[in-house]
């Protein structure tokens, strides 16, 4: 099977065959969130695009034939990009002696910078340093490695002391990925679009298979509740029988008894019935006949329900997670949010939730609960997270039209860096926005699934957190 990464020989060869020294950065993108397309012009290409993947199984570099659609708005990398790089000159491009990473010579004017592209299968990044190496922004910042603005970033100087990337091959070949009649790049290209249209064809198999085992659990648990349902509901004709004995047998029961011994006309021996006490003898009767009427109702709509059950049970089992999913109880969306009202939902299983201002805030402390409470939010919620650093998803449900105040943002945004890494420090950057400009990550086109409770932020706002104790206190001891 070919290796789904290029190694550093191929990484010399696509750049050879480009030739970037003179061309100009006429626009950068960003199709995906670990991806970035650079829109080039040179006097030798024209107009062409080039593909840097740094996520992943499929890191690489090469050309592509078409333009990538931007994801959305612009983030936060490729606005930094356009207001420093777009229009600048490519003065040389190389690649750190057999590191797999690039460095592309940028100048605009007077001003030049250096663009590294690490093709790492385990920590690639584009990394933007001055000429002396401090360094200005990153695509990826990953504070324990030093790759957050300010840091330095030296890997020409440090290459012997870098950790070497695990695929690294000192004795690589240039594979010749395919048709040896089209370029290079396109081969690269031609090469690993296969390889994702299989791993998504794969990942597509999968999900469809866990969706039926899901359905087929969900289908076998109702049958299975049904069926005790309609056991408990099957007393009802011997309610209906304590009945008739109790009004057979009303002069028999004295005021206050809580219990009553009668002949049983079915049995040919003799019943206790319990009574209430409270309740006259013919209420007690009464009080019998409308129990059997109930458990008499819930019966038929219980086997109604289980027919339907072992339908969808035996659908699920066949293959057709939709049919199964179409009549279990489960409410459907819209109906979800009509149910949810303005006050929103319960938090779901293991998530904090918290009160400001009349606003309910959810904190997910893990990828499992982040996820949770991102399916649980809608999409005029907001969402609250640390910048550079791991740690908790805030949410404040959002309340009819209005605003929601500044002292509840502050509330949200404390807890993101409460319960995060950046909590000892006690200040960081908190970012913020509608739950609807999230995305999750490696929606479309791609092999990996991405990890649960990943999202990238579109129209992100910023507050910067100086950690307060008493709001803190206060919040930590007004849990709803």
């Amino acid at each position: 099977m070919t290796a789904a990464i290029l190694n550093w020989r191929e990484i010399d060869a696509v750049l050879d065959e480009l030739d970037l020294a003179g061309c100009f950065i006429r626009d950068v993108r960003q199709p995906a969130h670990d991806r970035l397309v650079f829109e080039l012009y040179g006097p030798r290409h024209g107009r062409f695009w080039m593909l840097a993947v740094l996520g992943g199984r499929y890191v690489r570099l090469h050309r592509v034939a078409q333009r990538p659609r931007q994801l959305g708005d612009a983030q936060r990398f490729v606005a930094f990009m356009r207001a420093h790089v777009r229009a600048a000159r490519i003065r040389a491009a190389s690649q750190v002696a057999g590191e797999r990473i690039v460095k592309l010579e940028v100048s605009r004017g007077e001003h030049a910078l250096l663009i590294w592209i690490r093709l790492w299968t385990n920590a690639g990044n584009c990394i933007v340093t001055e000429p002396g190496g401090t360094i200005l922004d990153a695509l990826f910042r990953r504070p324990g490695r030093g790759e957050v603005s300010g840091g330095k970033f030296h890997p020409e100087r440090d290459a012997g002391a870098l950790p070497a990337p695990r695929d690294r091959r000192r004795d690589a070949s240039v594979r010749p990925f395919g048709d040896p009649e089209a370029s290079y790049n396109v081969r690269v290209e031609r090469t690993f679009a296969a390889l994702e249209a299989d791993a998504e064809a794969q990942r597509g198999t999968r999900l469809a298979e866990a969706a039926r085992a899901t359905a087929e659990r969900r289908a076998r648990r109702l049958v299975m509740r049904l069926r005790r349902e309609c056991e408990a509901a099957s007393s009802h004709e011997q309610l209906q029988h304590l009945g008739n004995l109790l009004l057979a047998n009303l002069a028999r029961i004295e005021p206050g008894a809580h219990q009553v011994v009668v002949d049983d006309y079915q049995t040919g021996g003799s019943t206790a019935i319990e009574l209430a006490p409270d309740k006259p003898p013919a209420e007690n009767a009464r009080h019998y006949f409308e129990r059997a009427k109930r458990a008499r109702r819930r019966l038929h709509g219980a086997r109604d329900r289980l027919a339907q059950a072992e339908r969808e049970l035996a659908a699920a089992r066949a293959g057709d997670p939709p049919q199964a999913a179409a009549h279990t109880g489960a409410p459907d969306p819209a109906s979800r949010t009509a149910a949810r009202g303005a006050g929103g939902a319960p938090a779901p299983a293991g998530v904090r939730q918290f009160a400001s201002g009349g606003f309910t805030l959810l904190v997910g402390r893990s990828a499992a609960q982040n996820d949770a409470a991102l399916r649980a939010a809608r999409g005029n919620d907001w969402w609250f997270h640390c910048r550079d650093f791991p740690g908790a998803h805030v949410f404040v449900r959002q309340r009819g039209s209005g605003s929601v105040p500044l002292e509840t943002l502050l509330d949200a945004a404390s807890l993101a860096v409460f319960f995060s890494k950046a909590r000892s420090s006690g200040q960081a950057d908190v970012y913020y926005t509608q739950v609807k400009y999230l995305r999750r990550p490696g929606a479309r086109g791609r092999g990996d699934r991405a990890p649960a409770g990943r999202v990238i932020p579109m129209r992100e706002r910023n507050l910067f957190i100086k950690l307060q104790p008493e709001r803190i206190d206060r919040l930590l001891s007004q849990r709803p």
